[in-house]
Parts: structure tokens; sequence; C-alpha cells
């Protein structure tokens, strides 16, 4: 098993890809793994397990409701960084 993108091993990526998730929970993904954000910290920062994680992000288990508005509100923050500033 060969590990990419800091840590994330490509078996884990290939099952984000194939996995049927939320749209914010893949994009949620894809942007921790883009940043380097380890399964650990998500953990840490959302209040649960790594496995909670990991079953998040392979489409095994769902996060509650209030884990997807934290999820949210982080992918709307990166999606507002990356967009072009409005001229004036």
């Amino acid at each position: 098993m060969s590990k990419t993108a800091r840590g994330y091993t490509t078996l884990f990526l290939s099952a984000i890809e194939e996995a049927e998730l939320d749209p914010v929970v893949r994009q949620f993904a894809k942007g921790c793994i883009k940043r380097g954000i380890p399964i650990a910290a998500v953990a840490d920062w959302q209040g649960v397990t790594r496995a909670s994680v990991y079953n998040w992000f392979t489409g095994k288990t769902s996060p509650r409701q209030t884990q997807m508005v934290r999820m949210k509100k982080v992918v709307a923050r990166w999606t507002r960084a990356r967009s072009p500033k409005p001229s004036r």
C-alpha cells in the first residue's frame, strides 16, 4: 500500500472516489487531502474518532447534522478563498 498526499494511501483515495458521498462530505474530504489535513486532526476538530472520519470519507457512515454544518462552513470558506475577487 503506497502512501501519497501526505499520509493518505492510494487505496483510501480510491475508496473516496468510488464512494457514494454527500457532495459536502466529498468536497470536504478532497479539500482535506489537498491541504494535507490528517484524519486525526479532522477527528479532533469534530470530536469523533479517526475511524468515524474514515467511515464518512469512504461512505460507510454519514456525519451527524452538527458535523455536516461544520463541514459546510469550511467548504464554503475554502470556496470563497479560491474564487476570484469581483473587480470594481
